[in-house]
């Protein structure tokens, strides 16, 4: 039964990462360019597992020309149109305040999508999260609240 779970987990791990891998970058082209049509195209029509799309949502996905990786809910959230965040908070229900941590042990970054919002300063994307129930009190990697960055800006 054990080796029976391990298998299926490794079935759907493969099939996950392997929507990453193709239909992904043009989610994350899709998502720079704020064209909700075609992000709702390209989730509904090629994701059918629902916890896939909302996992899909808030983990790196490479980039069509340069291989960079971007995370489809932070891209979503430096736009100053809130649409497509909100449609992944309503319709997928991802989390919006899902922490977001990378780099190396000495180089650890930390941000969410208020954060992201913030830095770009977008007011309207801000407003949106904080109407999503967005966190203000989740920090930084240094420690610095939404506030304390909407005050530096």
């Amino acid at each position: 039964m054990l080796q029976h779970d391990r298998l299926l987990h490794r079935v759907l791990l493969y099939f996950s990462t392997m929507g990453r891998k193709t239909h992904g970058p043009y989610l994350v082209a899709a998502v720079e360019y704020n064209d909700i049509e075609k992000v709702s195209e390209i989730l509904v029509k090629q994701f059918r597992d629902r916890a896939a799309i909302r996992d899909l949502l808030v983990s790196e996905i490479p980039r069509l020309v340069s291989g960079q990786p971007e995370i489809p809910l932070l891209l979503a959230a430096s736009l100053p149109d809130p649409a497509i965040l909100r449609y992944f908070v309503v319709k997928h229900h991802v989390d919006v305040n899902h922490v977001f941590e990378s780099g190396s042990h000495r180089r650890r970054r930390r941000t969410t999508a208020l954060l992201t919002a913030v830095h770009y300063s977008h007011y309207d994307t801000v407003n949106a999260i904080l109407s999503l129930h967005g966190d203000i009190n989740v920090a930084d990697h240094k420690g610095r609240a939404p506030l304390h960055r909407a005050i530096k800006r």
